[in-house]
């Protein structure tokens, strides 16, 4: 069985990370996203869509993987503001 990706989600500092792989990829960043926002995104020609948001927090398993979960609102709220 073929596995396909639709879609990606990337934590951290999302505008700052679109544009450098917006400009990696050649696709540019959603037209409505601006430097500051915590949700932008870029969506390659097959479709997939690579989705860059700020408030992910990091978990790790027993043996040390990294893994990430989206935070409550409420957690999100008391995050420091994003830097364009």
């Amino acid at each position: 069985m073929v596995s396909t990706v639709a879609n990606m989600a990337i934590g951290a500092n999302a505008y700052q990370r679109a544009h450098f792989l917006s400009e990696v990829t050649g696709q540019p960043v959603d037209a409505e996203d601006r430097p500051g926002d915590a949700e932008t995104g870029i969506t390659l020609p097959n479709g997939t869509a690579l989705y860059f948001v700020q408030g992910w927090g990091v978990l790790t398993d027993p043996e040390g993987n990294e893994f990430r979960i989206l935070l409550a609102e409420a957690e999100r709220a008391s995050l420091p503001p994003v830097s364009a």
